[in-house]
């Protein structure tokens, strides 16, 4: 299951919507919108150069709690 589709199944539970922001900046996408939570695909296993360019910004700079779900890399299990 990709982040995506898990995005959709726990916004399903609330009535919420999923805007898939995977292809713009991330913090225009969410002042564009009233959102409440961010869903991060992670790859597993992680590597410093996504913590750093990634996976701490996240964490340190957004305003919304941030749900990071992992996602094996082809050949990781």
């Amino acid at each position: 299951t990709s982040t995506l589709d898990y995005a959709r199944a726990l916004t399903a539970h609330f009535k919420g919507e999923v805007i898939d922001g995977r292809f713009g900046l991330i913090e225009r996408t969410l002042a564009s919108t009233d959102a409440t939570l961010l869903i991060v695909a992670a790859p597993h296993p992680r590597t410093s150069a996504w913590l750093s360019s990634a996976g701490d910004p996240f964490v340190r700079h957004l305003t919304v709690p941030v749900l990071f779900v992992p996602e094996l890399t082809q050949g990781a299990m």
